[in-house]
């Protein structure tokens, strides 16, 4: 062993054994917050006491400790080393004018900034915001100022809020920022800033971190509480100067202490979320040099061991404070005291003791239940030194000699493994990729969800409002079908129907409102069902369809105009069931979970093609008990269906008979010259699912009998049909062609209209210059009201029958279409060519005739539903029939679910002109029936 001693290891007596008790204090137990670790022996929960060490031969102690510190291991300890200037006088706490308070505010700002300013690598910064703010407050001076002091508070609390965010100075007056325009800025957010969001915060208001500080200090009644007025403000207020003077100067000395300790505590205070407190795995340690009576050391000691009596709290702080003088309040313990100071070279039994003693000490508050005092002997000279020295202190020598060597490095406990920085890292970024895989999967399960919606919902979103009622259908989901109550566009290359929809939309917004200004009045929803897809991006394919949604408008308007507590108002919705009708069952399916507020759906209007899928959706409505007004449909047997089912057109029985009346009495006269056979050949759809043709067929066939009219059936393949016993069946080019041309007689055609244009190809290709006499069913005025379709036949003429009949464009006299006027002026710029089918008329009754029904409910004070109105309907025969638009409208008193003689005109198209009316049958406003008319009316 070297006999000089290195450099950097002072001699002294005692020096091991008080390294060994730094090094046990200041280690952290893995759990709790106070020390229970002594040499390896486990002791109860206690506390860490305030070291005196009594040291009258000034040896250089305090900074061998804090070099230990600082050279700990596996990380620095936090510590802070503060010289107390000398004294100035004996027995006085203060320094060349310096109160005892500005002293130990003094002495904690050391500590603060030598503890604050630990940054080590996984403990992180010690932060002192509740001692930040009381001492901020105890530097201030409320009379300064002629401001109300609360007020005054307040701003200042703002300012210091502001320039902790560096946009203000500390002093509360406003940084110079560079440039006028920064200034500016900055005085705008002094002035800006939500004063009501900070007023909450310093009165401890907001949850969580925000304005802890004052949450905290809200809750420290047992500080000067005797005229505590119970707010935050007014706490503060007897904290600030010169208010601070008319309060007992050692409870704000006590205050002070406590809360610098308590920050303290809430920086070593462990929670699973708290990382850093779980790092901190050595408590704080004060160093304080140069302790005596004359100085706040001594003082600071004792206010330490007063607020722990008071609070009972355990704060993680170690305070060795060195001094030449036995600490005052323990001058009085004789040799044989318990609390006696001891000597260095037995402190660690000194200890032992105080943790035996404590307990009971601190129950009972003892003035120095905290102290630990201990006494250094004097220093030791070194063998080989000039001086010499006896063989006792040489071997006295080597054995602290070999003590300090023992103890050459502080050693503290790693924290655990689960809050390490890598540890934590490797937490986060697993958590980070499980999230981001879970949030990857999310969103790819999200988004196939959301394909798989909008592919089942037409390629809406879900925050379409259409979206639920919407579906898709047909094959390869190239169909869209269901209930739009906001204007949903069914079929591209239609804008005058999505105008004529988005239009019916701004009508249901007015039905709304109307509804809200006079609840008064029966409000209801009319579902209007038909074919909204087009088999063709043609505008006009839809052109008949667009015609029915005016009409059922213009009824929509005139209710609207309405101003009388009877007359009600509808709601109305738009319902598209496909091509053919094919998917009209799963649509009227839908309306059961339909549910406007206020508006019950009371009836379906419209359908569309007496085809069996048809038949199928009046059975599924009959079963919803839902009735039905249809607008064009005219099929026999769709009254026999269902007795919820009523239509607005005559049947096709009627509609035979008037064409075979018409030939009887006009085509094929008897003694006309020259004479013209009387055979008549009907030509019908070979497709078993068209009701309307087979019905027409044989109601045809039938009436043309009875007249001695010979006819002819004769089947043909429907243009895109598919099916054997289609496929044997003549197309219609070729049914025109051989069968048409050159017939001597009446062709009949009671086929549909989107065949009608290939039967004319046929006829225009053999045998233009001498066509024959072609009458066609009421189907075929949808290819009437097209001017772009009549173009292209130009050399052949024909008749067919109608339902109704169109007033001028825009005629005044007209209640539909003066109504139509209004809402579409721009059908009046143009030739209404479309209204020439007198759909818009048929469909406009359809609705008049429900509103009639909903009315006479109304009258009555019956409750309106689907069954009511049916029974409504039903009534609607003599005084109560309706003149409608399309003629009048009786169900007669034997319950027809079909007007009795209703009105059925017979059109004729020359060339490509406008189609002209040639004479009509039944009972209409300004019609005379002809002369050939039926005598007998079908009731």
């Amino acid at each position: 062993m070297s006999s000089v001693p290195p450099a950097d290891m002072p001699v002294f007596a005692g020096a091991g054994d008080l390294v060994i008790l730094v090094q046990d204090l200041v280690r952290r137990p893995p759990r709790g917050e106070a020390p229970c670790v002594l040499r390896g022996e486990t002791h109860a929960r206690l506390g860490i006491p305030v070291v005196s060490i009594v040291d009258r031969h000034r040896l250089d102690l305090l900074p061998h400790l804090a070099r230990r510190l600082n050279e700990a291991y596996p990380y620095r300890v936090p510590h802070s080393l503060y010289p107390i200037p000398a004294d100035s006088a004996a027995g006085e706490h203060h320094i060349a004018g310096v109160s005892e308070t500005d002293q130990l505010l003094r002495l904690l700002d050391g500590l603060r900034s030598g503890l604050g300013a630990e940054l080590s690598r996984d403990a992180g910064r010690i932060r002192f915001r509740r001692y930040g703010l009381v001492r901020w407050l105890v530097a201030q001076n409320l009379d300064d100022d002629e401001a109300e002091p609360d007020h005054l508070l307040v701003r200042r609390l703002r300012e210091r809020s502001l320039a902790r965010k560096k946009w203000l100075a500390a002093s509360g007056e406003q940084t110079d920022l560079g440039s006028p325009t920064l200034n500016l800025v900055g005085r705008l957010l002094l002035h800006l800033s939500p004063l009501l969001w900070f007023r909450l915060k310093i009165a401890g208001r907001l949850p969580g971190r925000v304005g802890a500080e004052f949450r905290w200090l809200r809750r420290q009644e047992k500080y000067l509480a005797s005229r505590d007025p119970g707010t935050v403000l007014g706490f503060a207020e007897r904290l600030c100067g010169p208010r601070r003077h008319n309060e007992d100067a050692d409870e704000v000395l006590r205050f002070v202490v406590h809360t610098f300790l308590e920050d303290l505590r809430d920086a070593y205070r462990r929670r699973p979320w708290r990382l850093r407190a779980w790092r901190r795995t050595a408590y704080a340690v004060a160093l304080l040099d140069g302790v005596s009576d004359t100085n706040v050391g001594s003082r600071f000691v004792e206010l330490i061991n007063d607020v722990r009596n008071d609070t009972g709290a355990f704060d993680p702080l170690l305070v060795v404070a060195k001094g030449v003088t036995v600490p005052p309040r323990l001058r009085d313990c004789g040799p044989m005291h318990p609390a006696a100071p001891a000597s260095a070279d037995d402190c660690v039994v000194a200890y032992r003791d105080w943790i035996a003693r404590f307990p009971e000490d601190s129950r009972r508050r003892s003035p120095a239940a905290w102290y630990l005092a201990i006494v250094v002997p004097r220093a030791l000279s070194h063998p080989d030194s000039p001086q010499g020295g006896e063989p006792a202190q040489d071997a006295l020598y080597v054995t602290h000699r070999r003590a300090l060597g023992r103890v050459r490095r502080i050693e503290i406990d790693r924290p655990p493994r689960w809050c390490r920085r890598w540890a934590v890292a490797a937490i986060a970024t697993t958590v980070s990729l499980s999230v981001l895989v879970g949030v990857g999967m999310g969103l790819l399960v999200w988004k196939q969800a959301e394909s798989a919606w909008r592919a089942e919902h037409c390629g809406l979103k879900r925050s379409h409002p259409d979206a639920a009622t919407l579906v898709t259908a047909g094959p390869a989901g190239t169909e869209c079908i269901g209930l739009s109550e906001h204007a949903y566009t069914f079929s591209a290359g239609t804008e005058p129907l999505a105008a004529a929809q988005r239009t019916i939309h701004k009508l249901n917004q007015q039905a709304d409102e109307a509804h809200a200004a006079n609840p008064r009045r029966p409000f209801v929803t009319l579902v209007y069902m038909q074919v909204m897809t087009s088999a063709t991006d043609r505008a006009d394919t839809l052109a008949s369809e667009r015609e029915q949604l005016l009409g059922a408008a213009a009824a929509q308007q005139r209710q609207l105009k309405k101003r009388n507590d009877a007359d009600p108002i509808f709601r109305l919705l738009i319902a598209n069931a496909g091509r053919d009708m094919l998917h009209g069952p799963r649509v009227a399916r839908m309306l059961p979970d339909y549910r406007p507020d206020g508006a019950p759906v009371v009836g379906v209007l419209g359908l569309d093609q007496s085809r069996q899928p048809t038949v199928d959706t009046i059975k599924a409505l009959t079963q919803l008990g839902i009735p039905m007004v249809a607008a064009t449909l005219s099929a026999d047997e769709l009254v026999r269906e269902s007795q919820m089912y009523f239509q607005v057109s005559p049947p096709n029985s009627r509609e035979a008979a008037v064409a075979a009346a018409f030939a009887d009495g006009v085509l094929l006269p008897s003694g006309q010259w020259p004479p013209q056979a009387r055979h008549a050949l009907v030509l019908y759809s070979a497709d078993s699912d068209d009701t309307y043709s087979r019905n027409l067929r044989d109601d045809a066939r039938t009436s043309f009998d009875a007249l001695g009219i010979k006819a002819v059936e004769q089947p043909f393949r429907p243009n895109g049909a598919l099916g054997d016993s289609i496929d044997t069946a003549l197309s219609v080019t070729e049914a025109g062609q051989r069968l048409a041309c050159g017939f001597d007689g009446v062709v009949f055609f009671a086929g549909r209209t989107e065949d009608f244009p290939t039967l004319l190809d046929g006829i225009t290709r053999n045998c233009q210059s001498r066509p024959p006499i072609l009458l066609a069913g009421d189907d075929v005025s949808r290819y009437a009201a097209s001017a772009d379709l009549r173009a292209g036949h130009p050399g052949v003429e024909f008749y067919y029958l109608t339902f109704a009949t169109r007033s001028q464009p825009c005629d005044p006299s007209s209640s539909l279409y003066q109504t139509m006027s209004e809402l579409f002026p721009a059908d009046c710029r143009r030739s209404a060519d479309a209204s020439l089918d007198g759909h818009a008329a048929l469909a406009y009754d359809a609705a008049l005739i429900v509103l009639q029904a909903v009315q006479s409910l109304a009258d009555h004070r019956i409750p309106l539903g689907p069954a009511a109105v049916w029974r409504g309907l039903g009534t609607i025969h003599g005084d109560l029939h309706i003149d409608g638009e399309s003629g009048l409208i009786d169900f007669g008193a034997g319950g027809s679910q079909a007007p009795v003689d209703k009105f059925v005109a017979v059109m004729k198209i020359d060339g490509v002109g406008e189609p002209t009316e040639v004479s009509s049958c039944g009972r209409a406003r300004g019609k005379t029936p002809s002369e050939w008319c039926p005598r007998t009316e079908p009731e």
